[in-house]
């Protein structure tokens, strides 16, 4: 049980070496902090995930500590994962 969010963070190519530093909360309680660098070669995909989580619905909750103009943190996707399968809704 437990999630991915993937996506990717870019910055303007004149600092393209910029290194955001986060804050993931679930249910209120930090969890973890990281850095996700703006790089191609050292980015971190996907940029967040816990695992191992009781069954049920959470609260995730991310915290950018140092913003920048033109730096950029995009989420694409969210992954689920569930100790049964989810029937689609319509």
């Amino acid at each position: 049980v437990g999630f991915a969010l993937t996506g990717g963070t870019r910055r303007g190519e004149a600092d393209a070496g910029f290194i955001f530093e986060t804050e993931m909360y679930v249910d209120g309680k930090l969890v973890e902090t990281t850095k996700l660098p703006t790089r191609n070669v050292t980015r971190k995909t996907p940029v967040f995930w816990r695992f191992q989580l009781q069954q049920g619905k959470h609260e995730v909750r991310l915290k950018v500590l140092n913003p920048a103009p033109g730096a950029v943190i995009e989420l694409s996707d969210l992954i689920v994962y569930a100790d049964q399968p989810v029937k689609p809704k319509h």
